[in-house]
């Protein structure tokens, strides 16, 4: 997670849950850093001037704000998680911008669960 501070004379309602890329200079480097700004959170005000964090996290961050109860029955693992990403990728065009599951790699088919009951879950 990175934090972004910024100075402006205003910052839009929809500055949460956007998707973000910033190259942040450290001692003399840089540090490129991609991800979604969760929240905005004002600082200060000075005159005409407000100062804002907005911490920037992984788009699966975003999973965090959803929950639900599901119940997954003879599924694999792999098969179960591509499932709930493709779920969230046509739902949430950050997810969808920042996250691709590729499964091609999977040389065998893992076995599968009989039953899986998934409470109150952040998926």
């Amino acid at each position: 997670m990175a934090d972004l501070h910024c100075l402006t004379t205003r910052i839009g309602r929809s500055g949460a849950r956007q998707s973000a890329c910033r190259t942040i200079r450290h001692h003399g480097g840089k540090r490129k850093v991609n991800g979604v700004v969760t929240a905005v959170r004002q600082l200060g005000a000075d005159g005409g001037l407000s100062s804002y964090r907005l911490p920037i996290q992984p788009a699966l961050a975003l999973l965090a704000y959803r929950r639900t109860c599901r119940i997954f029955q003879q599924e694999s693992v792999p098969d179960i998680v591509a499932q709930i990403v493709q779920e969230h990728r046509a739902s949430n065009p950050p997810i969808a911008a920042s996250f691709r599951l590729d499964q091609q790699l999977r040389q065998r088919r893992p076995p599968e669960v009989a039953y899986c009951h998934a409470y109150s879950e952040d998926m």
